[in-house]
Parts: structure tokens; C-alpha cells; sequence
């Protein structure tokens, strides 16, 4: 998976805010009972139904911290869902770079079981 690095927390936290707006508007744009005040609301696998009392999904991802100082999440891309096709959720997100997931970002964090 490609994950987007930012060298600090504030640039990450800018760069998700605007992905997060993208998303949401597009799932209102779409089905507006799909999500509210909370976030977007989860569908049930089995009927295919709303479940507005479940645990909603609030951001895109969560930024996580490297050994090395950087912050990453996930890269999204158009291929993650339907409605997602030719949106550019990258537009106007600057200092970033792109990188294949490495596990050794987080090594001594799963050594010490926590961030330093």
C-alpha cells in the first residue's frame, strides 16, 4: 500500500482535514442519509442497510508517526470505492511524498510498545 509522508504532524493534519472534506461531500452528494453530524454512517453487510446506531466512520485514515520523525497514512485513491472515480483527493495538498508501507517505520515502536 502507498502511504503519503509529511514531514510534520501539521502538514499531515492539513492534508487529511482536506481528504476528509472530499469524502464527505462526496457521500452527501450521493446519499445524503448516509451520513450526519457524527460521520458516515455504516451499511449492514448482510441486508445492505443503514445501521445509524452504529460506530460511524469519522476521517480517511489515522496519522501515525515514524521512528524517524516523518507522519504517514494510506494513500486514497479513486480505486478505493465507486463514488470515489476520477476524484483528484490530492488536489491542492502539497509536501508530501509517496512511499510503499515499510515496516521499519514503526520498529522500535512495536520494540517499546508505544510512541517515543
Amino acid at each position: 500500500m502507498i502511504y503519503l509522508v509529511f514531514d510534520t504532524l501539521k502538514a499531515a493534519e492539513n492534508a487529511l482535514r482536506q481528504i476528509d472534506y472530499k469524502v464527505r461531500a462526496i457521500i452527501q452528494n450521493n446519499n445524503s442519509q448516509a451520513i450526519d453530524l457524527s460521520g458516515i454512517i455504516p451499511r449492514s453487510a448482510a441486508t445492505g442497510e443503514l445501521m445509524p446506531n452504529a460506530t460511524k466512520t469519522t476521517t480517511w485514515a489515522v496519522i501515525q508517526k515514524t521512528d524517524l520523525g516523518k507522519f504517514v497514512f494510506p494513500k486514497i485513491t479513486e480505486n478505493h470505492h465507486p463514488l470515489f472515480k476520477g476524484i483528484n483527493f490530492l488536489g491542492g495538498i502539497s509536501g508530501y511524498s509517496e512511499a510503499e508501507y515499510n515496516p521499519n517505520w514503526f520498529l522500535l515502536t512495536n520494540i517499546n510498545g508505544s510512541l517515543n
